[in-house]
């Protein structure tokens, strides 16, 4: 065997890789001799057939078994002895034929870019800490009374805060389209979950009532074929009603399965926020810290990788749409590759960095760090010994919480050699950020 190997570009190599007529031949007579004593050909007793008449039937097939054999032995060869390291699977070509006398082929192959780490020495960091008062208890138990408000029909007009039972059904250009039907549907004015328009319609309304209303869609609504457009929905009201709020009592607090009252009731709700947004301000700084990694360190994609990538995004958006339970027999639409090869790029770039800074700093998972963080989840569970067993018999749930830790490590080294900008933040403000953030997304 020989081989050659041509440097393409930056990530792209060619193995020129040929194996020797005499090399095959070796391994198709030897075959052939095993073949002998189990062929059965009419005319012949199994085990006496002439060995001619075995290799005229049988040479063919057993050259081209013994080609396909040799030429993944001898890709697995070069490229462990180039010290390639591969992206995804080599593109063969065939430069001779395989019938008879030397063969040759051609593997084309993408190689990991070499990557050497640069610090983030000096460079700033914008950074968050935040922390839950009492007011921000407040404002949740607040969100609390809201969401258990008791609704009674009233024969008034519609007014800010009422819930209004509607059907309603949406046209652009007199041509309905899609989600903008329903029947039966609760909307509370003021909580701004339909556009600004649609929600001043539907004030000053009363129980019985239909109409036609004029709206027109934010220039940024998220679902893009409606952004900026006029349209006209059909709406019949059903019923127009009033919350009656409840008060904060110990009666209230057992709807929660709370035990102690109103005060241990705000005690378990600052419990949550406080871990929530412990995740949440974890993952903000994380996302601010790569970034900024990401930005300093520019490094070649390979293009295998993003093509992997996308496609492991097309099917979790297929499961965003279409259900998270996974069958043998999926077939993912074929989502446009814009929708997804900005984040492709930076899942892979950060991905390349990240394993190359572990590598770097030899980095690990702390063991006590993953039994504190396994303590901190199951305190919110009703019985948390049974939590813990939970997650501490799956391998795959505790490979999730050391890849978190790993993530957290990283990032504890990258801050090590910057210089963190620290902001203050209570849980409302964190909490904007987040949402802006996903808006954005949308």
């Amino acid at each position: 065997m020989t081989v050659s190997l041509e440097t393409l570009s930056e990530l792209e190599r060619k193995l020129t890789i040929s194996l020797a007529d005499s090399e095959i031949q070796d391994e198709v007579n030897t075959r052939l001799k095993n073949l002998a004593p189990k062929v059965q050909i009419p005319g012949f007793r199994q085990g006496k057939v002439p060995v001619d008449v075995i290799r005229k039937r049988f040479s063919d097939k057993v050259r081209l078994e013994v080609i396909d054999e040799l030429m993944k032995n001898a890709l697995e060869k070069a490229i462990e002895g180039q010290n390639l390291k591969l992206t995804s699977y080599p593109k063969i070509n065939l430069t001779s034929s395989p019938d008879k006398g030397d063969f040759s082929f051609e593997a084309t192959v993408e190689v990991f870019p070499e990557i050497s780490i640069k610090e983030l020495e000096n460079d700033q960091i914008d950074l968050i800490e935040a922390q839950v008062d009492e007011a921000d208890v407040e404002d949740m138990i607040k969100k609390l009374l809201e969401q258990h408000k008791v609704w009674k029909d009233v024969e008034r007009a519609s007014q800010n805060a009422d819930q209004l039972v509607i059907d309603f059904k949406g046209f652009v250009d007199n041509v309905p389209f899609a989600g903008g039907e329903a029947t039966n549907f609760k909307v509370v004015l003021g909580e701004k979950r339909m556009i600004p328009d649609f929600e001043k319609g539907l004030l000053k309304r009363k129980a019985g009532q239909e109409f036609d209303m004029e709206v027109k869609f934010p220039e940024d609504y998220g679902q893009a074929d409606l952004a900026g457009k006029e349209a006209k929905f059909e709406i019949k009201v059903h019923q127009v009603q009033e919350g009656d709020m409840p008060e904060l009592t110990d009666e209230f607090a057992t709807k929660f399965n709370i035990e102690g009252g109103v005060e241990a009731l705000k005690k378990d709700i600052k419990e949550n926020m406080h871990r929530e947004l412990k995740k949440q301000v974890s993952q903000i700084n994380r996302k601010n810290v790569f970034d900024k990694l990401i930005e300093a360190n520019t490094v070649t994609l390979p293009q295998g990788l993003i093509d992997r990538e996308i496609e492991e995004l097309k099917h979790q958006m297929f499961h965003q749409v279409f259900g998270t339970k996974h069958h043998d027999n999926e077939v993912i639409p074929d989502f446009p590759r814009e929708l997804f090869l900005e984040q492709a790029k930076r899942r892979v770039h950060l991905s390349l960095l990240y394993v190359e800074y572990v590598k770097k700093h030899s980095l690990n998972v702390d063991s006590k760090r993953l039994d504190t963080m396994i303590e901190e989840m199951v305190s919110a569970f009703e019985n948390p010994s049974e939590a813990k067993e939970w997650y501490k018999t799956d391998e795959s749930r505790l490979d999730d919480l050391r890849g978190l830790i790993m993530e957290e490590t990283v990032m504890e080294k990258i801050l090590e050699f910057a210089k963190p900008s620290l902001k203050k933040l209570n849980y409302r403000e964190t909490m904007e950020i987040i949402n802006s953030k996903n808006d954005g997304e949308a």
